[in-house]
This record gives structure tokens, C-alpha cells and sequence, in this order.
């Protein structure tokens, strides 16, 4: 099984301009998000991920650092690529940009501005997180014979924006362990 995790210009909104890292480098308790996404993806039996920068037919500057923060970490879970945006059509225009990655395997499709809270806190029934409203930013599964459907997933939380960030890291200092 594989995943596509889709990074798209503003799906973290003022934060791109905050930090000069990309948004997906940030720390969530002591690990980078990106460390967070890769352990939940292996214990889900996916062992490999693609994160795909709908930046445009090209990186940008900041898709470029995170390939290089991924080619200096020696991992061979994920790979990076551009992969074009061009309107209402999004996510059929990122599958069909990436169709030799997923093509015959079931593949995960993830938002970037999605986080699952299980590898922090484990399995504990959580509540007063910013949940995912925007259901863009909804995780997908895509079957190998490419049928595209909604997937379920507990404990889930928005980091989509300042605000949802904000929040769920406050609400993780007072729910997950030390």
C-alpha cells in the first residue's frame, strides 16, 4: 500500500510565511510532522509515501528545501514531486499527474493540513481538537482498480490554519503524555 501525501499552496495559510522551513518540517511534540505522518503510515502497513507539492509544473523554493531536508535524511519512505493545480479539478489532476506512483496498488490519499493523533497519544478517545471540516482535506482511499472513496479515521485533527494549529497544540499539552 501506498500514500500520496498532497501539500497545496495555502493549506496552512499565514504559517508558510512564518517559519522559513516548509509547513510539513514543523514540530509536533519533539518530531517533525513529516517523522509524525511516517510512523502512522507504517503502522497502517504503507511502506511507501510520495508527498506531492501541487505548487505548480515545478518545485518551489520551499518543496525544494523539504527535498533536500529528504534527500540529507536518508529515507527511502518518501519521495517528492511537483504536480500541477490548475483549478476546480484538483485532486483528479494530481492523480493523473502521479498515476505511475499509485497505479495498481491501493493507495492513501492525505492532506498535509491533516493530523492523525494516534502516534502521539495513542489510542485514547479524544475530543476538543479542531476537527477537518473542510472535506478536501478529508483522507481518501484509492483502490488499485482506481476507485476513489472517502476513509475513515478516528482522531484526527486540523492543523489547517493559524488558528487550528494553535489549538490542537494546546490541546495536546494537556492530553498527551509527557
Amino acid at each position: 500500500m501506498k500514500v500520496l501525501l498532497v501539500s497545496r499552496p495555502g493549506d496552512f495559510g499565514v504559517l508558510e510565511d512564518v517559519w522559513e522551513g516548509h509547513p510539513l518540517l514543523l514540530p509536533v511534540w519533539g518530531k517533525s510532522l513529516l517523522a509524525r505522518l511516517e510512523e502512522f503510515f507504517l503502522t497502517l502497513g504503507i511502506t511507501e509515501g510520495r508527498i506531492v507539492c501541487a505548487d505548480g509544473p515545478v518545485l518551489s523554493a520551499k518543496s525544494k528545501r523539504l527535498g533536500a531536508f529528504l534527500s540529507g535524511n536518508k529515507k527511502d519512505f518518501w519521495s517528492i514531486r511537483p504536480s500541477p493545480l490548475t483549478g476546480r479539478r484538483g485532486w483528479s489532476e494530481i492523480l493523473a499527474a502521479q498515476r505511475l506512483f499509485w497505479e495498481g496498488s491501493e493507495t492513501l490519499v492525505w492532506s498535509a493540513p491533516v493530523l492523525p493523533l494516534e502516534p502521539i497519544v495513542g489510542n485514547l478517545s479524544l475530543s476538543g481538537f479542531p476537527s477537518v471540516t473542510n472535506p478536501e482535506f478529508s483522507p481518501r482511499f484509492l483502490r488499485a482498480s482506481g476507485l476513489f472513496e472517502t476513509w475513515s479515521c478516528p482522531n484526527l485533527a486540523s492543523i489547517a490554519g493559524p488558528k487550528d494549529f494553535y489549538q490542537t497544540h494546546m490541546r495536546l499539552l494537556s492530553v498527551a503524555p509527557a
